[in-house]
C-alpha cells in the first residue's frame, strides 16, 4: 500500500524469529495446556466441562497456517522482498485463516464444549453448558464478520491502488 514505510531488515528477521518461537509454543500447548490458560488448564481439569473433538482439526489447522506463514516469511528474508511484501500475503493469510473459524461455526450442534460426564451431569450444567457453547458461536461469528469486513477493506484498498497506477501511467 502507498503512504506505508517499508519494512527494516531487522523487523523481518524479528518476523521469522518469534514466528518459529511461537511455532515451537504452539506445539507444546496439547501436552502443557498452563502455556495457553495459565492456573485455568487446572480448573478447567476439575470443571465438568471439556473441549469437544472438533479443536483437534482446528489446532492443526492453525500449525499448518502458521507454518506456511513462517515459510512465506523466511522465503521474502531469503530472497531479499523483505521490505515490500507482495500486497496478496495479508490478504491470503486472512482468508486461509476464515477456515478453522468457519469450521468451528459450523460444528454439529454448535458443542464446542461438552460434559465430560453428560448422564451424570447434565442436569446441574446443561444450561451452563447452552450458554458457554452460544457465546462461543457468537464469538466466532463477530469474529468472522470482522475479518471478512477487514478483507473487504484491502481488496477495495488494494484495487483503489491499482486503479491509481494505471491511472498514472496512462498519463
Amino acid at each position: 500500500m502507498t503512504g506505508k514505510k517499508p519494512r527494516s531488515f531487522a523487523q523481518a528477521v524479528a518476523e521469522v524469529v518469534f514466528g518459529i518461537l511461537f511455532l515451537g509454543w504452539l506445539l507444546l500447548v496439547p501436552k502443557h495446556p498452563w502455556l495457553l490458560m495459565g492456573p485455568g488448564a487446572l480448573y478447567l481439569n476439575g470443571s465438568p466441562f471439556q473441549l469437544a473433538d472438533i479443536w483437534v482439526p482446528i489446532y492443526w489447522c492453525l500449525v499448518a497456517l502458521n507454518i506456511l506463514q513462517l515459510g512465506w516469511n523466511a522465503q521474502n528474508l531469503a530472497r531479499g522482498r523483505w521490505q515490500k511484501p507482495h500486497p496478496a500475503f495479508n490478504l491470503v493469510f486472512r482468508a486461509v485463516g476464515l477456515v478453522p473459524v468457519i469450521l468451528l461455526i459450523n460444528t454439529r450442534d454448535h458443542a464446542t464444549v461438552l460434559l465430560k460426564h453428560p448422564a451424570i451431569d447434565q442436569a446441574s450444567y446443561g444450561a451452563a453448558l447452552g450458554t458457554i457453547n452460544l457465546y462461543i458461536l457468537r464469538s466466532f461469528q463477530v469474529i468472522v464478520a470482522i475479518v471478512v469486513l477487514q478483507l473487504a477493506w484491502d481488496l477495495g484498498q488494494l484495487g483503489r491502488d491499482a486503479y491509481r497506477k494505471r491511472a498514472a501511467a496512462m498519463r
